[in-house]
C-alpha cells in the first residue's frame, strides 16, 4: 500500500488559470495533455485517470527490493498446508513489525515537534 502524506494545492492558481485546450483551437477543455482523455467524473482533477499525468509537477517512486527464500514446488496437499503454515507465519511476523513501528510512531513524533519549536 502507499499512502500519499501530504498533498498541497494552490487553489487561487488553479482559479486564475484558463483550462485551454492544449491542441491548437485553444477552446476551453478538461483533456489530458498526454494521452487526450477525458474525465467526467471528475473534471478538474489532479492526476489522469487514465495515464496519470500531471501537468503540475511529477511523482517519483523508488522500490528497492532483495531476493527472497526459495520456494519449493507444491505438487499434493501436504505441500500446500506447509506453503500456508508458512505464509500465516510470516503474515504474522510482518503484523507484529507493525505493531513495534506504531509504538514507535508518537515518540518520534513528540521528539519531532520539540525540536520544531
Amino acid at each position: 500500500m502507499i499512502e500519499l502524506d501530504s498533498f498541497y494545492e494552490n487553489l487561487k492558481a488553479l482559479s486564475l488559470e484558463p483550462l485551454q485546450c492544449p491542441r491548437n483551437c485553444h477552446e476551453s477543455a478538461y483533456q489530458c495533455r498526454q494521452c487526450r482523455n477525458i474525465n467526467y467524473e471528475n473534471l478538474d482533477s489532479f492526476l489522469c485517470n487514465e495515464c496519470g499525468y500531471n501537468k503540475y509537477g511529477r511523482f517519483e517512486f523508488n522500490f528497492m527490493a532483495n531476493p527472497s527464500f526459495t520456494f519449493d514446488s507444491m505438487e499434493n496437499d501436504e505441500d500446500m498446508k506447509r506453503g500456508w503454515a508458512a505464509i500465516e507465519l510470516e503474515s504474522e511476523n510482518a503484523h507484529r513489525r507493525y505493531q513495534q513501528l506504531l509504538g514507535f510512531k508518537t515518540p518520534l513524533l513528540k521528539i519531532v515537534s520539540s525540536i520544531g519549536e
